[in-house]
């Protein structure tokens, strides 16, 4: 993990990120939606080219189970203030906006990068809230991209992005 930062984003995908958030032109905004404790937002804002910002949004009461903190090193309740006060003490120059991600805009989103609920329709809400934000060339990117039963309930994300690519007629690349 990257300065100690707790979160569930593994190395390799902190590395795509760092790849794409660089190939980014300067001044845009960026956009993370379920921000956590701020591993994943660490990568992305200091790999952010001049004159661009990111705002990171987290309603911070993401329920999680005893064996995810377990796998993260993390103590057991590592969520809710505790969450928002460490991506706070991390970042500096960030915008953080406490809510769902569907409830706010921003102008000229170059990048985006969702790891927040992964069923629907808060998954879908903010998958198409966010693409119809999307400048012209920029990146939509997120986590999870898998086949995964939580609590016997299948992840929205496989569904919803083939539908939104199917939608628009557009290419996507899993890496």
């Amino acid at each position: 993990m990257s300065n100690n930062i707790p979160g569930f984003v593994n190395k390799r995908k902190l590395k795509l990120l760092e790849k794409w958030v660089c190939e980014l032109p300067e001044n845009i905004n960026a956009v993370e939606i379920g921000s956590y404790c701020g591993l994943s937002a660490n990568t992305i804002s200091k790999n952010l080219k001049q004159n661009s910002k990111l705002t990171c949004i987290d309603n911070f009461s993401l329920p999680v189970k005893e064996d995810a903190y377990h796998f993260v090193g993390m103590p057991v309740g590592y969520v809710g203030p505790n969450s928002k006060d460490h991506l706070l003490s991390y970042l500096d120059g960030v915008e953080v906006l406490e809510g769902n991600g569907d409830q706010f805009e921003l102008d000229n989103v170059g990048f985006v990068f969702i790891d927040d609920s992964h069923f629907n329709p808060n998954f879908r809400n903010n998958l198409r809230h966010w693409w119809n934000l999307l400048s012209k060339g920029g990146i939509i990117c997120g986590d999870d991209f898998y086949e995964y039963d939580y609590e016997n309930k299948k992840l929205d994300i496989i569904p919803e992005v083939l539908d939104l690519a199917k939608d628009f007629g557009l290419k996507f690349e899993i890496e």
